[in-house]
This record gives C-alpha cells, structure tokens and sequence, in this order.
C-alpha cells in the first residue's frame, strides 16, 4: 500500500507496525501538552503534591472528555464530528501565572469559566466576525502571547 494513502480524506494505515509509533506519537504529545501547563499552574498555585496529582488528572479527564465531544458530537452545533485532540492550550499559561500569583488558583478557574462562555459565543459568530482578523492582527496576538516567555538576560 502506498504511504501517501495515509494522508488522504479516506486513507487507511497501511499496517499495525506503522500504526503503533504513530499512535504513541500521538499520545506523548497530548499528554506532555496537556500536563505541562497544569504542573506549572500547580507550582504558581504552591499546591501540595497531592492536589498537583488533581490537577493533572482533571487537566487529562477534560482534555480526553472534550476530544470525545468533537468527535461525536452532542447536536449539531456541538463538535465537528473530526478526529481532533482538544487539549490544555499554552496560549493563556502567563494570563494564567498572573491570575494566580495575584488572586489566587480560584480565580483563574473562575476567569477559564468566563473566558469558555465568551468563546462559545464567539463560535457562534465567528463567520460574521472573521473578516475583522486579517493575518496582520492574528499575527501581532500571537507575537503577543509568546513575548512574556522570552528569557531577559
């Protein structure tokens, strides 16, 4: 079977050998993107080691039960019926790192409850509003997000 098959809309793995390291491949990378985050808010938050375990637990529970929403769906404005991980995003971490090292852990899951709420309302608008985002702007939020991350000497 030809390799470029497994790219296609109806590809299909050739074989298990090749499936395997692709698959675990997949796995490591999920985990290590949605754990991260968690062990560094935990680490901000000062928590024990075994609400640090909690947190990473619920970062991966949530993460696997939002992947399973995506890909089946509950309605039909609900998941894309795609196979996509949905995952802890690094994009908010210093939001995050600031939130917590001001007000506490309690506050940034009250600003991820909110910050949820706002982006589903913005999916259902996002083909009225995309026109507003031109590469440019996405472009300088992006920029944005990684410059507090940047290593002064």
């Amino acid at each position: 079977m030809d390799d470029k098959l497994l790219f296609e809309l109806d590809g299909k793995m050739p074989s298990l050998k090749k499936a395997v390291p692709i698959a675990a491949q997949h796995l490591v990378a999920m985990i290590v993107g949605c754990v991260t985050p968690a062990i560094i808010i935990s680490a901000t938050a000062g928590l024990d080691e075994s609400m640090s375990i909690v947190l990473i637990q619920s970062s991966l529970v949530l993460a696997a039960v939002s992947t399973l929403l995506q890909l089946f769906g509950v309605t039909k404005f609900c998941g894309s019926r795609l196979p996509i991980i949905i995952g802890v995003s690094f994009a908010y971490l210093s939001s995050m790192k600031g939130i917590c090292e001001s007000f506490g852990l309690a506050y940034v899951f009250g600003a991820q409850l909110i910050g949820g709420i706002v982006a589903i309302i913005f999916g259902i608008f996002s083909k009225k509003i995309v026109r507003f985002f031109p590469p440019l702007i996405t472009g300088t939020v992006v920029f944005t997000i990684g410059l507090p991350f940047i290593r002064r000497p």
